[in-house]
C-alpha cells in the first residue's frame, strides 16, 4: 500500500535526522515529501504546499482497480 510521509523541513520535534525511519522500515512503498519553511505545525504553516504535495503524490499513484457493477 503506497504511503506519503509529509515532513516539515524545520521541525524541531521530529528533526530531519530521523527523516528516513519510515522509508527504511517500509521501503519503496513510502514516498517522502519535505515541505520547506515549515515546522511541526506543518498544515497551518504551509497549507498550500501541503495540498500541492498531496495532489502531486495522488497523481503519481496508479489508477484504482474497478470491479464489474461499480457505478459512478
Amino acid at each position: 500500500m503506497p504511503l506519503l510521509d509529509l515532513q516539515a523541513e524545520e521541525d524541531t520535534i521530529a528533526p530531519r535526522r530521523y527523516a528516513r525511519v519510515l522509508q527504511d522500515a517500509l521501503g519503496s512503498q513510502v514516498t517522502v515529501s519535505v515541505i520547506a519553511r515549515a515546522g511541526h505545525a506543518l498544515v497551518p504553516e504551509q497549507p498550500v504546499a501541503v495540498c500541492q504535495a498531496l495532489v502531486a503524490w495522488m497523481r503519481s499513484l496508479p489508477p484504482a482497480p474497478t470491479t464489474q457493477g461499480d457505478s459512478p
